[in-house]
């Protein structure tokens, strides 16, 4: 009965703690930046740069979107965190340390700094808990799962809707981090503009990048990695980031703000709130200096290492009072100062979207992003059996923009591009006769090779070997009959060697044109023509001429 009744009375404190809490009435232990006073009230901590390095904190995550992002930015500019010892060595006391980001996740995730009383954030789990130690096993839970949230109990550092924002954010990145993580991303810092953002029209999976050398690829590979199958597309970067920024261009509206005054002002304004928090920690160790040089002077000099001790303080604090004015003067030497356009550079920047395509090859990678990242929410890439791409660009809002684009292949061999091509070759050398001539018609018909961007006299020679496409001589070397008899058969005919044929014709004794299309002389398959031959060979006439039409036969 002893043991039931403790039972019965301990459910019975339960309730009434649990009572108080869903008032908002439960005394418990308040963040760092808020203090209770002895008649239960909280107000905000009296150190006004307790209160501004708070503030700070939601300042900057709202303007950096990301707790590592504040991170860097404290670390940066060596400003510290605060933390409210409630118990220890130094209970009571205001502790300023290195920053680190699980203090800023206990900033911006306390609902306490938005006016909130929340009960029951965290659980006991018996099964995480340790042995003799009670505090352990401790499991956090989501908000609607919380005992107890009573809104504006608290003086508010930041507005309810805010905390909510912030919450969400820090989830989203959470998210985007996870994602990241599983698809093994590239650097954000290469070159590619598109990274994240691109996926596999084929599957629909997220694309890697592929950095090779000084190119890079967009690559799906998960057909590979998880099923050990071929790749679905690996596609080269260039053309694409070159087709997504252009139509970036065409789709950006005309601003209308000035946006290089904006951001100016946006620059000083931070500066100034940096140097704000500077003097404010020039004030704070001001003040830590001149407090260890009382504790110094207090003390008996005959006591040697106390006065040791106490020195090393005073020195160590001086040292800090030093770097932190000296930070104060860099900051306020290095003041930008807002910019104030003339009236013809005003007009220039209103007009971005003509201007912008001017300014892009000056501005660094991560700006670039930056602002494709301002309207493009992804982009899907599906190419077809030839080098044609197509690209689906998603803007924010919903709206899709479909083009096509071509990219450069490493072989179009076996294809039906490649078919259409030979057959057009096929058709051409009957009139076109030579490789410049068939590459320029080819050009003008909207046909490209497999890795250029134009054909060339060489390409269409490789093209025309490995089809036996055969053109001029290549015709009589493989077995094509001529319309009319080559010097060697008129030779044999005439019997005489070949080599006294040619001397008469550079000596203008024959009167005879190559053939177009072999690209060699041709006499008439006639027997005037084998009868004028014998008579110039006798000497019984000067010359011999064989008109083209005779030729043709």
């Amino acid at each position: 009965m002893p043991e039931a009744e403790l039972h019965s009375l301990r459910l019975r404190l339960d309730a009434g703690r649990l009572s108080k809490a869903k008032r908002g009435e439960l005394v418990h232990h308040v963040p760092t930046g808020l203090v209770r006073h002895p008649d239960g009230t909280v107000q905000f901590h009296p150190d006004q740069a307790v209160q501004a390095r708070i503030r700070l904190v939601f300042a900057k995550f709202r303007e950096l979107g990301s707790v590592a992002q504040v991170l860097r930015y404290f670390a940066k500019h060596a400003l510290k965190l605060l933390r409210w010892q409630t118990s220890g060595l130094y209970a009571g006391e205001v502790q300023w340390k290195d920053p680190s980001a699980s203090t800023l996740y206990c900033i911006l995730k306390n609902p306490a700094y938005a006016g909130a009383f929340a009960y029951g954030r965290r659980v006991t789990d018996p099964a995480r808990q340790l042995p003799g130690r009670p505090a352990t096993g401790k499991i956090r839970q989501p908000p609607e799962r919380w005992l107890a949230l009573v809104k504006d109990v608290y003086p508010a550092y930041i507005s309810w809707a805010e905390y909510e924002q912030n919450q969400a954010r820090i989830e989203e990145n959470r998210q985007k981090m996870a994602e990241r993580l599983a698809r093994r991303q590239a650097i954000r810092r290469g070159a590619a503009m598109l990274t994240g953002l691109v996926r596999c029209g084929i599957c629909g999976h997220a694309m890697q990048v592929v950095y090779k050398e000084r190119r890079y690829q967009y690559v799906c590979c998960v057909s590979q990695s998880k099923y050990a199958k071929p790749s679905c597309q690996y596609l080269p970067g260039d053309p694409i980031d070159a087709a997504v920024v252009q139509e970036f261009f065409r789709v950006l509206q005309p601003a209308e703000i000035d946006a290089l005054e904006r951001v100016s002002a946006e620059q000083a304004a931070r500066h100034d709130e940096l140097v704000r928090q500077f003097e404010q920690e020039v004030q704070r160790l001001d003040y830590a200096a001149k407090r260890a040089e009382r504790q110094y002077n207090c003390v008996d000099p005959e006591n040697r290492l106390i006065a040791a001790t106490l020195e090393k303080r005073w020195e160590e604090a001086l040292a800090e009072l030093e770097q932190a004015r000296q930070r104060l003067d860099q900051a306020k030497a290095q003041r930008p100062q807002p910019t104030a356009l003339p009236a013809e550079m005003r007009a220039a920047f209103a007009d971005v979207g003509r201007r912008l395509p001017e300014v892009w090859p000056q501005l660094s990678s991560e700006a670039r992003k930056k602002l494709l990242r301002t309207l493009v929410t992804g982009v899907n890439l599906r190419r077809d059996t030839t080098s044609i791409l197509q690209v689906r660009i998603v803007w924010r809002g919903g709206l899709v923009s479909e083009l096509k684009v071509r990219v450069p292949v490493h072989s179009l061999r076996f294809s039906e591009r490649e078919q259409q091509i030979v057959a057009r070759l096929r058709e051409l050398v009957d009139t076109i006769h030579d490789d410049a001539s068939l590459a320029e018609q080819l050009n003008r018909e909207g046909f490209f090779p497999c890795r250029g961007t134009r054909f060339t006299a060489q390409i269409v020679l490789k093209l025309r070997c490995r089809h036996r496409v055969w053109l001029g001589l290549g015709n009589l070397r493989n077995g094509s009959q001529p319309p009319g008899y080559t010097i060697a058969e008129m030779a044999r005919l005439i019997d005489i060697d070949p080599s006294w044929i040619y001397r008469a014709i550079g000596r203008g004794r024959i009167n005879i044109a190559k053939d177009i299309r072999y690209g060699c002389y041709l006499f008439p398959r006639t027997r005037s023509a084998i009868r004028s031959m014998k008579q110039l060979k006798r000497g019984q006439v000067l010359q011999a001429s064989f008109r083209r039409e005779h030729c043709d036969g």
